[in-house]
Formats: structure tokens, sequence, C-alpha cells
């Protein structure tokens, strides 16, 4: 159900830009006479450009309607790269022409910034990464040799540099009596297909010194429950191009890759719940140019 009601949207997103956008292109071929040239109805509104005073009267003509539909088809129409003369424009129709054109320059920090509040556990606060707390990871990974056995990667600076967790559902841990940062933990999804299906992929790490202390089952633990209980949130992609809105993190299904030969990492996982799925072969390469398997561990809410 979870599937379907997100595919769905995703539809719905699609079939009304393109039904906003056919009516727009026919409004405007009626009361102007203007034929799009392309199948996609678009604004290029660049001064120094042909048929710029034609695309003007296009913009007006739909920015007067007193209509959602034109207003959504006139904001995806205008090309990101505009460069209009004001002087053509009053001053509502320059605001609506330079947010659509600073939306398009936000939507990289849209699509990877944390917007989830801090959350605890017994013992653990957990908050979005900083640029410091990368660093930090880094040194603990180099220091600790954990570059090779926990990425695989041989520990050289460019492998660190392209260590990076800064994303939409990833935290640092905090030991909330001591306030030091003892790991990290996150939730992605390998592609548009696990995102539409709702599979995320786990990822948690505690440094050497904080190890044994329980705080990893504790961190997976209090993030499967906030995932499945739907109360992590993303930033997506509304009618609107390049416009996010705040929505709810579409997550029915954990997914964890362990080594076949991480025994207590297999251990972990099971006693927080997951449930043993398959191997995939060969999965794990090492400098040694040996590989290990990686056997497959889901977490579901059975409700």
């Amino acid at each position: 159900m979870v599937q379907a009601q997100k595919t769905t949207e995703s539809v719905n997103i699609k079939t009304k830009r393109m039904l906003a956008a056919k009516k727009a292109e026919i409004l405007v071929k009626e009361q102007l006479g203007y034929k799009c040239k392309s199948n996609t109805f678009y604004l290029l509104l660049h001064a120094d450009r042909p048929r710029y005073q034609q695309e003007v009267q296009c913009f007006k003509l739909l920015f007067r309607q007193n209509d959602s539909d034109y207003r959504l088809a006139l904001w995806n129409a205008i090309d990101t790269a505009c460069f209009p003369d004001s002087a053509d424009f009053d001053d509502e129709e320059i605001q609506f022409i330079y947010a659509r054109k600073n939306a398009c320059n936000k939507w990289k920090y849209a699509t990877v910034e944390n917007i989830n509040a801090p959350f605890c556990s017994r013992r653990l606060r957990f908050r979005s990464v900083l640029d410091e707390d990368m660093a930090l990871l880094r040194d603990y990974m180099e220091h600790d040799n954990d570059v090779s056995n926990f990425k695989c990667l041989e520990p050289t600076k460019n492998n660190l540099r392209r260590f990076d967790i800064q994303m939409p559902l990833f935290f640092v841990i905090e030991d909330s009596e001591s306030k030091n940062v003892v790991g990290y933990i996150g939730l992605s999804f390998l592609g548009p297909t696990h995102e539409k299906t709702g599979v995320a992929s786990l990822a948690c790490y505690i440094c050497k010194p904080f190890r044994r202390k329980g705080y990893a089952k504790e961190a997976v633990t209090a993030i499967c429950k906030k995932a499945i209980s739907r109360e992590l949130c993303l930033m997506r992609e509304s009618i609107f191009e390049y416009a996010y809105e705040k929505s709810a993190a579409n997550i029915h299904v954990i997914r964890a890759g362990i080594r076949s030969d991480d025994i207590a990492a297999q251990s972990l996982i099971t006693d927080c719940g997951f449930r043993y799925c398959g191997t995939l072969h060969r999965e794990y390469w090492f400098e040694e140019s040996h590989c290990v398997d990686q056997d497959i561990y889901e977490f579901y809410d059975e409700d």
C-alpha cells in the first residue's frame, strides 16, 4: 500500500505539471497566436534573444490569470538562466521570476540538508552532521584503521576526503552526558527505485574508543523506530519545479548489508530485530584483491 501510494504521488506530480502546461499553451495560442515550437511549454525570457517580446506577452497573459494552473505552468516554464529586462515587468512579476531563479540555485541544498530536529534515546543524542563532525570522524577512521575495515578502501587522503555523510537522514551520535561524538548513523536510498518502494539502507559507525558500550544497538534501535513510524522527514520537490516542501520519509523496510565474516555485526543486527534475507556473493573487495560475501538483513514493521 505504501509503495503504491508513493508511486501514485510521483505520477500525479508529473501529470499535474503536464496538464497545466498544456492548458497554458492552449491559452497562449488562442489569445496571442503563439505556438510553442517544442513539445514543452517554455519561456527563455532572455532580453538579448529572439522572441523575447513575444515571451514577455506570454508571461503577462498567464500571470494575470486568476487560475493556479496557469501560475504553475508559468513557474515551470521559465528558464532558470533567464535574464529579463526589469523595465518590462512590474515589481510583483519580477519577484516571481527571481523566486523561480533562486529556487533553482537552492535545490542542491534542499536535497542534502538534514531538516530533522535532534532526538534522543536513553543515553544518546542524534543531530545533523556539521563540517567539524566530518573532520573528527575522518580522523577516527584514519587512526583506527577503519577506512579499510569499514569502507573497504585504502586509507589514503583522497579516500578519506570522499567519505561524506552530510545527507538528509544521517545523524551524528553524541553521548548525552559527556557530549562526546561517538559515531554516526544514517539511512539512504540506493537509487530512485528504492526510494519509491520505501527500502532504505542502514549505515552505522561507532568510533573505536566508544565501542563495547551498547551504543550501536541503542542507535540502530532508535533510528529504526523513528523511520518506521514516519517521524523522519525529507525535503521533496513539489509540483513547482525546484520548490521543495517538507515530507515524511517513505520508509517501511530498512536493509543492512553485513560482511559475512563479521560475526559481531551480524549478532548486533539480529538483536535489533533484523531478519536474514540472503547473501550477495563476492560483494566486498579489498586492496589485497580478495573479496568476501555480504549478508543482507531487513527490518520492517510487521503491522
